[in-house]
């Protein structure tokens, strides 16, 4: 009996002592998820205003970072972050945090070491993302699924108190600008989405996951990579042979149409290669129209049995490794390129390769060590990129992809996502 009443007694202590843990982080903001708690964002709103800053580069590179800060009576700062595309896609990411102020203080110092920061007035700070959310909106873009839990930062502020006009877009038009994370479906899906809303030339994209063989017009002078050459000319090699001269002019009138109309290239495309089976270009050409209008299977299934039938044709194995990045298997990015990471490994009797050959495989290959996470042979294959041509899609998407990997906010969010699943 005595033994049941100590046990008894035991666990009575430590009901009590988890109760009083809870109490406390409660207090301090924070409930045993790590998530705000509900008694802390009741509160947020009616704090006040600690500090605002905004990454000065929003306005010239149309992405940055957005963040609001409230004192909360025990001295623990609330703050929201919010990854701004000003340009077209309004709130692509967002957080609610509470932090002791030490800790806040260590955020904001990490980003001054990473980005020029300004500070921003409140009702400015709301304004910019306010007006942000309703541009996309606008286009037919929702922000991000937890802005509107993650907006009561704002409180009750009044965005018409700030004197400063926002504009929206680039040049008066819609830019989008693909991001790190954005896989080929999405990259099409929101350039459809503003096909639906305007016209070919009302809106422009930059995208580094499209097709790089057919975006090859690069007035580029020839280069030199250690024990080979790179030229903006064309190169005859064993699959250009393969080509008969009928078939050479339809190459440069598909490369044209596939963006101007991949819909009405796909039929034709079909009937070149059952009449030039041995133009691989023609087939490589079919799975970028088909990924150009969102037809992922279809792309998908091409560009396989493109490579398993020609696995030493380039753009085949460059177009299959596309895939596998974007499925994360990245096992196979060794197999398919004969475990060499430098175009003269791969292709010995090589002593010269197309620009946009070069472009592919290094674009490939920085992705692919990013999300290895060896970000300094990624950053190799990105100075090469840089050195190319620093203005090309795929330079500037493995740019924002290893400057969005090195960014002390990206981790915020994932561990903040984290902790709520």
């Amino acid at each position: 009996m005595a033994n049941a009443r100590q046990n008894k007694q035991k666990r009575i202590e430590q009901k009590r002592a988890k109760r009083k843990s809870a109490q406390k982080k409660n207090d301090q903001g924070t409930n045993q998820t790590g998530r705000p708690s509900f008694r802390a964002i009741i509160t947020i709103p009616k704090a006040p205003v600690h500090e605002c800053w905004i990454t000065s580069s929003i306005y010239e590179e149309g992405m940055g970072h957005v963040v609001v800060s409230r004192m909360l009576t025990n001295g623990n700062i609330a703050f929201g972050g919010f990854l701004l595309d000003i340009y077209c896609l309004g709130v692509k990411d967002c957080f609610l945090s509470i932090k002791p102020k030490f800790e806040y203080d260590g955020f904001r110092a990490k980003y001054e070491s990473m980005y020029k920061l300004e500070n921003i007035h409140q009702t400015c700070a709301f304004k910019l993302v306010d007006g942000a959310v309703d541009y996309a909106r606008s286009l037919g873009f929702k922000p991000h699924k937890d802005f509107k839990n993650n907006k009561l930062i704002f409180g009750d502020l009044d965005p018409s108190l700030c004197p400063t006009t926002y504009e929206y877009g680039k040049d008066g038009k819609p830019f989008y600008i693909s991001g790190p994370d954005d896989s080929q479906a999405r990259q099409q899906s929101i350039i459809n989405q503003l096909r639906r809303v305007y016209k070919d030339d009302e809106f422009d994209f930059m995208v580094g996951d499209l097709p790089l063989d057919v975006v090859d017009e690069i007035d580029g002078k020839d280069l030199m990579f250690s024990e080979y050459s790179i030229t903006g000319e064309p190169i005859s090699d064993e699959y250009s042979d393969r080509v008969p001269e009928a078939a050479k002019g339809k190459e440069e009138e598909m490369r044209d149409m596939l963006f101007d109309s991949p819909t009405q290239a796909i039929p034709i495309l079909k009937d070149l290669i059952e009449k030039y089976p041995g133009a691989v270009k023609f087939r490589n050409f079919l799975s970028n129209a088909y990924q150009l209008i969102g037809d992922d299977k279809n792309s998908r299934r091409v560009a396989f049995e493109l490579y398993r039938e020609e696995p030493d044709y380039l753009f085949a194995k460059l177009n299959y490794a596309k895939f596998c990045l974007q499925d994360k298997d990245l096992e196979a990015i060794p197999e398919i390129f004969n475990g060499k990471y430098d175009l003269k490994g791969i292709y010995p009797d090589r002593n010269e390769f197309h620009i946009s050959e070069a472009i592919g495989f290094f674009s490939v290959m920085a992705r692919y060590f990013i999300q290895t996470g060896d970000i300094e042979r990624a950053q190799v294959y990105g100075d090469m990129l840089e050195h190319i041509d620093p203005d090309h899609p795929a330079t500037i998407a493995v740019r924002k992809a290893l400057k969005f990997k090195n960014g002390f906010m990206s981790s915020m969010v994932r561990k903040i996502l984290a902790m709520k699943k």
